[in-house]
This record gives C-alpha cells, sequence and structure tokens, in this order.
C-alpha cells in the first residue's frame, strides 16, 4: 500500500506543475519567441523528470521489507 501510494502523489505533484506550465503557455504571445523557448524547456525538463522518478520508483530493486 505505501509503495503503491507513491504513484499518484507523483503524479499529482507533476500535473499541478505542468497545469502552471500549460497557463504561461497561454500568457507567452507567439512572437515572445525567447521566452517560449525558455519555456518548452522547462516544459521538456519536467516531462523528463516525471519520466526518472516515476521509472526510479517502479524499476528500483530494493527488497520489500524496506517500504516498511
Amino acid at each position: 500500500m505505501v509503495w503503491m501510494s507513491v504513484i499518484p502523489y507523483f503524479l499529482a505533484f507533476y500535473l499541478t506543475k505542468a497545469a502552471v506550465l500549460a497557463v504561461y503557455l497561454q500568457l507567452f504571445p507567439v512572437h515572445m519567441k525567447t521566452h517560449r523557448m525558455v519555456l518548452y524547456a522547462v516544459m521538456a525538463y519536467v516531462a523528463g523528470a516525471f519520466i526518472s522518478s516515476m521509472g526510479l520508483h517502479l524499476f528500483i530493486c530494493l527488497p520489500i521489507k524496506t517500504n516498511w
């Protein structure tokens, strides 16, 4: 139960970040190319951090008793 409860926590944490980044995407107009490129880089970083944290949590080889 403890092991599986981390997955919704990470999902909610990163979806909150994605919602804020989506608001910023609507705030910056298309002609602000530098700001948009930085925003895309931050979005890629957040997506990579989500994938790496979920992958680390799912595929780490620790004994089950360490969760207790």
